[in-house]
């Protein structure tokens, strides 16, 4: 009897449990749902002010779209975002161009032009006694590929150059 009495208990305290869970689940706010938003436009007195943001290693979309709304109202017309390499390529053949798709697809719905900037070589691709922003001659054919693909995904009225890798 007593040991029915305590496998009782049990099942009441885990059902009690799960219950709880359930409870506290259901409490937590969903995610931001982001809409990219109808095109906007900069309105602007100095065409020459940009903004370099960072947006390389934001995975919330809304603090993206946020971001760039904030450029968009303080007047700059184009912005510089850094597109590491080693996020895109992090193994040979293997691209990811999630991120950098989400930024550009923000960018431009602000009326934002993107200037991207390329670097950070993948520890694939280089020496291991070397640092991230050292592009070996004989990793150029490696590189080259990403530049076409980014450049059609930026589009029009943007420009594209590759930085912060110094070569051998």
């Amino acid at each position: 009897m007593s040991r029915l009495c305590n496998l009782w208990k049990l099942c009441w305290w885990t059902v009690r449990l799960l219950v709880l869970l359930a409870v506290v689940a259901a409490l937590r706010p969903p995610p931001p749902l982001v809409v990219v938003g109808p095109p906007q436009t900069v309105q602007t007195s100095n065409p020459l002010i940009g903004v370099h943001t960072r947006l390389t290693d934001e995975v919330e979309e809304w603090k993206v779209q946020r971001t760039l709304q904030m450029v968009r109202e303080m007047g700059a017309p184009w912005i510089v975002e850094f597109f590491p390499w080693a996020y895109i390529e992090p193994r040979p053949g293997q691209y990811d161009w999630s991120h950098a798709d989400m930024v550009i697809e923000h960018a431009r719905a602000q009326g934002l032009t993107v200037i991207a900037r390329m670097g950070w070589v993948p520890d694939w691709a280089r020496s291991p006694e070397t640092t991230p922003t050292m592009l070996e001659a004989d990793a150029y054919d490696d590189f080259a590929p990403l530049s076409p693909p980014l450049s059609a995904a930026i589009g029009d009225g943007s420009t594209m150059w590759s930085s912060g890798t110094s070569r051998t």
